[in-house]
């Protein structure tokens, strides 16, 4: 439901934690779960605001604006 969201205009920032982790799997949820891209036309472009290391093994906090978002 955050792609919807996000495609919808509804989120003006993300925020999220980037873990020294792989995950996959053809039915594992994303973040941004939603109906497949068109074309690169409909992408939302993010403009990166801070960044903070998060513990010692690795991970990053990440702040992004949506761009085009008010």
């Amino acid at each position: 439901m955050n792609g919807a969201f996000l495609k919808a205009v509804l989120i003006d920032e993300i925020s999220l934690i980037l873990a020294p982790l792989a995950v996959g799997g053809k039915e594992t949820p994303s973040l941004l779960n939603c109906e497949n891209l068109g074309s690169l036309n409909e992408v939302t472009s993010l403009e990166l605001m801070k960044t903070k290391p998060v513990g010692d093994k690795g991970a990053v906090w990440l702040h992004y604006r949506v761009k085009g978002s008010s």
